[in-house]
């Protein structure tokens, strides 16, 4: 799953960052993957990695229950 924002010009945006590597934030979207593709992301990949705890997120998106039916 990409998840990163850019600024006005495409580019990388390190103010950004923090809001788009929010736990709560990197772990509903995965739900919205999940519910979309049917299965759980198998990366998550982000810019700015030091913001936020997506290692955090990424321990909480594979403790999801998945709905098989």
């Amino acid at each position: 799953m990409n998840n990163w924002l850019s600024n006005q010009v495409g580019l990388s945006d390190p103010t950004q960052a923090g809001d788009a590597n929010d736990v709560d934030f990197l772990v509903e979207r995965s739900i919205e993957c999940i519910e979309l593709h049917n299965k759980r992301p198998t990366f998550i990949a982000v810019d700015w990695w030091e913001d936020g705890d997506v290692v955090k997120a990424a321990k909480r998106v594979n403790e999801l229950e998945l709905d098989t039916d």
